[in-house]
């Protein structure tokens, strides 16, 4: 069973980490845009504020990976987990966002269930006392 917890840790650790550096790659490219007209559209922002809140999200989910994997404050990495699932899946299930065609939305499916086992493996486990 531990061994199950560690691999479901360092997965949420590998998730959380590839999220804040994709986050932060997509600000850096929309802010170097010259006109920020681009629009993610599973994402409820646009322009600048798209690029500002994904840096944003980006720094924080390095830092909070940080302090996780330090051993401090890892009730943030499980929120932190909630947060990019939450964004996702509201972005590509509840949003106006369309699927062009069935492989996609399967696609999205997967993606999902990985996060969600992201947030899984990021709760962190009871320590006896």
């Amino acid at each position: 069973m531990q061994a199950l917890r560690l691999i479901l840790r360092i997965y949420s650790y590998l998730v959380n980490t590839g999220a804040a550096a994709a986050a932060l790659a997509m600000s850096a490219l929309i802010l170097m845009t010259p006109n920020h007209t681009i629009r993610i559209g599973w994402l409820p922002w646009t322009g600048e504020e798209l690029g500002s809140r994904l840096a944003a999200l980006g720094v924080a989910g390095i830092a909070v990976v940080l302090l996780a994997l330090a051993g401090r404050l890892r009730w943030l990495l499980v929120l932190f987990s909630l947060v990019v699932l939450v964004l996702v899946a509201k972005g590509l299930f509840w949003s106006r966002w369309q699927f062009s065609n069935m492989q996609d939305f399967k696609q999205a499916i997967w993606i999902t269930v990985g996060l969600l086992v992201s947030v899984i493996g990021a709760i962190p486990a009871k320590r006896n006392r």
